[in-house]
């Protein structure tokens, strides 16, 4: 929770704002949790008048910015569709947390098992290895029907 004074901006952005991936995250999210406090203290205050400081700012927000549910995707007469945006962006975090574990651990196990390819490869081709002895076998069979396919072709006409 922020301490000290917020700005009007933020909390009128943060009282008009509906979006689940919204820029101001941070702000919006802190700010809109005061607009809650703000709401069930405005529900359940026995002075609900100009007296009271917080209820004056809730009513001033509410003449200035009333809520059209045209534009938002919410519907805003609810009392409690504040808290489930809040649950939405919550859920839409973690999913990116869990997203985000997972492809960390895919780009750290990347390098090891590159390491291990080179290395794999440079044994078996390596003389000696496995790989260099089916090579040289490989080689020695495609040479010598080379060898064969040479001498029972037909010699070649001398071109003059």
């Amino acid at each position: 929770m922020p301490t000290g004074r917020i700005a009007v901006q933020d909390l009128i952005h943060a009282f008009t704002c509906d979006s689940l991936r919204c820029t101001k995250d941070k702000i919006c999210t802190s700010t809109l949790n005061i607009i809650l406090r703000i709401e069930k203290h405005c529900a359940v205050c026995r002075y609900n008048d100009p007296a009271c400081k917080i209820c004056k700012l809730m009513a001033a927000l509410q003449r200035t910015f009333p809520g059209d549910s045209n534009s938002s995707r919410f519907d805003k007469s609810k009392p409690l569709w504040r808290e489930q945006l809040l649950a939405q962006r919550a859920a839409i975090k973690e999913r990116h947390r869990c997203l985000m574990r997972r492809w960390r651990g895919i780009a750290k196990s990347i390098g090891p098992l590159l390491a291990e390819l080179r290395h794999a490869s440079e044994v078996a081709y390596a003389p000696g290895g496995i790989g260099f002895k089916r090579c040289h076998e490989e080689f020695v069979v495609l040479a010598n029907a080379c060898k064969k396919h040479k001498q029972s072709a037909p010699p070649e006409l001398p071109v003059v």
